[in-house]
């Protein structure tokens, strides 16, 4: 899958000021961080968590160009400290979590997949809390804060306190899955790199 993927995340999104090949980098960096999560927490692997964690910003392909027609007033919002995506969803109608699980949904992902990616920035607002929810979400923002897809978006996050309160995560987790996140992500990319010139 992750392969299949990277033919199309590896692209440019201006609307984000992703260069190309960072969506790629941001989706694959969440994957693996979410991956260290469920290893540090001892719970059960499941193909639906680096599923998601890999799809939880496809709907930026499609919001990108939108984005960028309408990036200053958006941008002027964001200024106030308002959150991106809170200031894509007041301009725009709606955000890119919000197009990705309707993208998910169509493709006939599962129901569990779809709301990892629509709640990945706000797991509190979801209908019903679910661990993968909060994982995809935890390791979003984890590679958010150690600057890896940041973009347009900024390092304006830190992870929902009831999220990790939910998880049982401690900040020495935290810290500790950051950490190792950019040499898992360096070793997965060599990976993809010598599948790709081979």
């Amino acid at each position: 899958m992750a392969s299949c993927v990277n033919a199309i995340m590896d692209e440019q999104v201006l609307g984000y000021d992703l260069p190309p090949g960072e969506l790629w980098r941001h989706s694959i960096a969440v994957s693996v961080a979410a991956e260290g999560l469920v290893k540090k927490l001892k719970i059960p692997p499941a193909e639906e968590i680096f599923t998601a964690a890999l799809l939880h910003d496809v709907g930026k392909l499609v919001l990108g160009d939108f984005v960028k027609e309408e990036l200053k007033e958006i941008e002027s919002i964001a200024l106030e400290g308002i959150p991106f995506q809170v200031a894509e969803q007041k301009v725009l109608g709606t955000d890119h979590a919000e197009i990705g699980a309707e993208i998910l949904k169509r493709w006939s992902f599962p129901p569990e997949v779809v709301n990892a990616v629509r709640w990945h920035h706000d797991p509190d607002s979801a209908d019903e809390t679910s661990t993968l929810v909060d994982i995809v979400h935890v390791a979003n923002v984890l590679c958010l804060m150690i600057g890896i897809g940041v973009g347009r978006e900024g390092l304006h996050y830190e992870p929902s306190p009831l999220a990790t309160k939910r998880l049982g995560l401690k900040t020495k987790q935290l810290e500790l899955v950051a950490s190792q996140t950019l040499g898992w992500l360096n070793e997965l990319l060599d990976v993809f790199e010598s599948d790709k010139n081979s």
